[in-house]
């Protein structure tokens, strides 16, 4: 087993909904760019949203993705997309929503994608699996192969297969892994010829403080995309995801029992095929991540009360005076409205959309400058 193993979030996309004034909902919306930064918005977007923008700090290091304006019908107009740059994932990511509060009043929505992997100096016993795992002589129970890589070796009498990255996984399937030489990953030819450099230098001195082989460094990485169709430990996956306590849990139910190795011996039925250890997996109790029951598109009315509560504490004058209740009490309203589909019942209730009734009150009581 690895003396060190280093576990972090490698990659974070998600969607939040603007919380738009009567203004942006008629003419788009407006960010700002947060105090020494440089928000620059690209010339062109994607095949999705209208807007592209990329959020620098005062060094010029990329922190944000935005996306906005869906172009698709399918998309909430108010979503925003959000990717935080790599590097921002190797330190801690409280600064994140601060920096979106501060370019635009938001709530959350969902999380799109989250990649989590582990670092490691293989031991001779896993090197030996890495190598019966690109042989074929031992697979990943219930996972399609993906791409392989290898280098050859023919320094010797014989060419040699050196693996150098393996992966499972289908191009349509949410979750995939991948299994690779992350030293060779992250060291490229200089672009003056001369030796190699580091393209990510931060993740180096991770190593380096941990007192790892960095000549040497495999990472198995766990990643999900469509992360909000998806459950874990019963709850759905979200901002939470990006705490290291969160993540390193979650990675860790990933691999415990969806990265299960076993000797290709050959046997009808695999489960009798002998399972070989890989990493050293803490000895807690593992849960499985699952999909979300589909969500009923018939109003939740015996909820109507708690909504029609919400709303009149809205209207009460000593929460209007204090924009942080209003703005968590509007949070909640929109939240619970969304969920229990009470879009109908509650136009009867306020004689608007609750969209629109939502965004002017947003405008009037919640704003931070007020």
């Amino acid at each position: 087993m690895p003396s060190k193993q280093l576990v972090n979030c490698d990659w974070l996309s998600f969607s939040v909904l603007l919380l738009l004034t009567p203004s942006e909902v008629d003419n788009g919306a407006v960010l700002n760019t947060p105090n020494g930064y440089a928000l620059i918005t690209q010339e062109r977007g994607t095949d999705k949203y209208k807007y592209r923008a990329i959020l620098y700090n005062e060094t010029g290091e990329k922190v944000l993705t935005l996306l906005w304006h869906p172009l698709s019908k399918v998309i909430n107009p108010r979503s925003m997309f959000v990717e935080v740059a790599n590097r921002y994932l190797y330190s801690p990511l409280d600064i994140i929503p601060k920096l979106l509060d501060q370019i635009h009043p938001y709530m959350w929505q969902s999380l799109s994608r989250l990649d989590v992997a582990c670092d490691f100096n293989p031991s001779p016993e896993q090197w030996q699996t890495i190598l019966s795992l690109t042989n074929g002589t031992m697979y990943v129970t219930g996972k399609r192969e993906g791409s392989k890589f290898v280098d050859y070796d023919r320094g010797g009498q014989r060419v040699e297969t050196i693996p150098r990255q393996l992966a499972w996984g289908s191009k349509t399937s949410d979750f995939k892994v991948k299994l690779y030489n992350k030293t060779k990953e992250i060291h490229q030819p200089s672009p003056t010829g001369n030796g190699v450099w580091c393209t990510k230098p931060y993740i180096k001195d991770l190593w380096t403080s941990a007192g790892m082989d960095i000549n040497n460094v495999w990472r198995l990485e766990c990643s999900l995309m469509g992360s909000s169709g998806y459950i874990w430990r019963g709850e759905p996956l979200d901002w939470r995801m990006s705490t290291p306590d969160m993540f390193i849990s979650w990675y860790w139910d990933m691999v415990a029992n969806r990265f299960i190795i076993r000797k290709n011996e050959g046997h009808t039925a695999k489960r009798y095929d002998t399972i070989v250890d890989f990493l050293d997996i803490p000895d807690t109790a593992h849960y499985r991540i699952r999909q979300k029951e589909p969500v009923s598109e018939q109003p939740h009315t015996d909820h109507a009360a708690t909504v029609k509560s919400l709303i009149k504490e809205l209207c009460k004058e000593e929460v209007q005076f204090y924009p942080p209740l209003a703005r968590t009490l509007l949070y909640a309203a929109d939240s619970a409205i969304s969920q229990t589909k009470l879009e109908h019942y509650v136009q009867a209730c306020i004689g608007k959309p609750w969209h629109v009734w939502r965004d002017e009150y947003y405008s009037e009581y919640c704003d931070p400058q007020r």
